[in-house]
């Protein structure tokens, strides 16, 4: 087990004022925890449960890659499970945990419940599989090698094989409450070899259109249905998207050319990694239309940068890693003030989503809080003034609908 680092930052950010919306405190802000490693240089997230508990891989003492489990402000080596490397990608809000571990070569989904490894590579067969998602029902989503070729699969009880006629390999890295699920498949199209995002519910194979280019592919779904990924525009350049039943949409950039979405929550809100103008990659918060470059929230003294975020929880938490003091480390961002306290486990049928217009209210008004910070920040960089964490600004930004 390894200790974290918490340091607080955001320096009382305003919250927005919507139209027959009650008045909130002008007062927020975020902690960054650095969540260590195993021993070893380096750690990343890749996925987080409503309890604010993260799973993704670190370095250990043996120069092995560990899955790790960060739950009451520890990081939990979960072992290699007889194998020779691990990875944790993902864990629902009952603590089950899917992933991959390496034996001699070869890669073997695992799910982790409830104190218990299972061998998922055994279950679902294949010369190689990994496990990518797993939804509070228990169902888990990956990828398996039941031929020649590479098939999705869904597992809930019994496997199903996931391929798309024509398809040269088919892949699946999300799947939601409702048992959908996301990723894309290999094909060759129009001559050329080219990939295109899919969703899978049922029987019913959805494939998504691009944003012009060859290449598209989904990485998350939330319960709303709302998907996002990657697509290559038409110029040639990988962007992130949104996808919804109004179409998809191109997120843009952070002012480079390149920019992946990698996790969407039940308000909208959506992470990921976009590059600047300088070429470099940046974890980015995107919300009401905006993207917002994560680092741009930090105080210039936190030591942090901030290069991808992969998760982002019903409370706004955000899990991914960067670099602390020049070391890559993983990173849990959470609102100020939030009760890390774990509640009560879920389950499909006590689930219960907000209403859409309470959705859109905190979603928005999280926007406006977000970039109203950063702009103060950049400011202060043009004026080359600091303002300490916390104290409050000089008034309450409003905005009307």
């Amino acid at each position: 087990m390894v200790a974290e680092t918490t340091r607080a930052f955001g320096w009382a950010l305003p919250w927005v004022l919507l139209c027959c919306v009650s008045p909130l405190p002008c007062e927020a802000g975020y902690t960054i925890t650095g969540l260590g490693n195993l021993g070893g240089p380096g750690s990343v997230a890749y996925g987080m449960n409503d309890h604010g508990e993260i799973v993704g891989d670190s370095f250990a003492t043996d120069g092995k890659k560990h899955a790790f489990l960060y739950t009451n402000g520890m990081m939990n080596d979960l072992g290699t499970f007889g194998g020779t490397e691990s990875i944790a990608r993902s864990i629902n809000n009952n603590g089950d945990i899917v992933g991959s571990f390496q034996v001699v070569g070869v890669d073997r989904a695992f799910l982790y419940t409830g104190g218990t490894f299972v061998n998922l590579g055994s279950i679902v067969g294949g010369a190689n599989s990994a496990a990518y998602g797993v939804n509070d029902a228990g169902q888990i989503t990956g990828m398996h090698v039941p031929s020649r070729l590479d098939h999705a699969f869904i597992y809930a009880g019994s496997v199903t094989s996931v391929a798309v006629p024509g398809a040269i390999g088919t892949y699946a890295f999300d799947i939601n409450s409702a048992g959908t699920i996301v990723g894309y498949y290999d094909a060759r199209i129009d001559g050329t070899f080219q990939s295109r995002a899919i969703a899978y519910a049922g029987d019913s194979i959805t494939t998504l259109p691009t944003l012009g280019g060859s290449h598209g592919s989904a990485y998350a779904i939330n319960d709303v249905g709302h998907i996002v990924g990657e697509s290559f525009t038409a110029a040639g350049q990988l962007h992130a998207f949104l996808f919804t039943t109004d179409g998809i949409m191109d997120l843009g950039t952070l002012g480079g050319n390149r920019s992946q979405a990698f996790d969407i929550n039940n308000e909208g809100l959506i992470v990921g990694s976009a590059w600047n103008s300088d070429g470099k990659e940046r974890a980015f918060l995107y919300s009401d239309g905006v993207m917002i470059d994560l680092n741009d929230l930090l105080p210039e003294e936190s030591g942090w940068e901030l290069i991808s975020a992969r998760a982002v929880n019903i409370h706004g938490q955000i899990a991914g890693w960067g670099r602390y003091q020049g070391e890559q480390q993983a990173f849990l961002l959470s609102p100020e003030g939030f009760s890390s306290e774990p509640a009560p486990p879920t389950t499909p049928d006590s689930t219960e989503l907000p209403e859409p217009a309470s959705m859109m209210v905190w979603g928005v008004g999280f926007a406006g809080m977000v970039l109203a910070a950063a702009r103060r920040r950049r400011a202060r960089r043009a004026l080359g003034g600091r303002q300490s964490i916390g104290a409050p600004p000089p008034t309450c930004s409003l905005i009307q609908s």
